[in-house]
């Protein structure tokens, strides 16, 4: 599955466990409405848990985005909307994002977390 948007591609993956023994529950791409809606774009976490199955306790959501220059890793962390949506529906949340450094790092958060303090960025202490 592959994201149609030209600037951002991001696609979600919900899943259970790590390794050779994960199950693949849903997975979705971010892609234009196909609708009259306000909005320019279906999110991939929207997506990815509109075709979730009725059973998928303890799964997590894995959100990676890929720049248009290389498709090159970029920030991932769910907006507001999609970080509510996830708390209902999955454990956790992985995505990467910047820290106040300039390294990038990978995150796995349960999806209640995403918000508490939502708009605060990723930091690293230099002790």
């Amino acid at each position: 599955m592959r994201s149609p948007h030209k600037r951002h591609k991001t696609g979600a993956v919900i899943f259970y466990g790590m390794g050779g023994k994960s199950t693949i529950y849903s997975s979705g791409t971010a892609h234009p409405h196909d609708g009259g809606r306000r909005s320019y774009s279906v999110h991939a976490e929207t997506h990815a848990v509109s075709r979730l199955p009725p059973n998928h306790g303890g799964a997590v959501c894995l959100v990676v985005t890929l720049n248009k220059t290389g498709n090159y890793s970029t920030c991932s962390r769910p907006c507001e909307n999609c970080a509510n949506l996830l708390a209902r529906h999955v454990w956790g949340t992985m995505y990467c994002e910047m820290t106040n450094t300039g390294t990038w790092v990978v995150r796995r958060e349960p999806a209640e977390n995403l918000l508490n303090g939502f708009l605060q960025k990723t930091k690293v202490n230099n002790e």
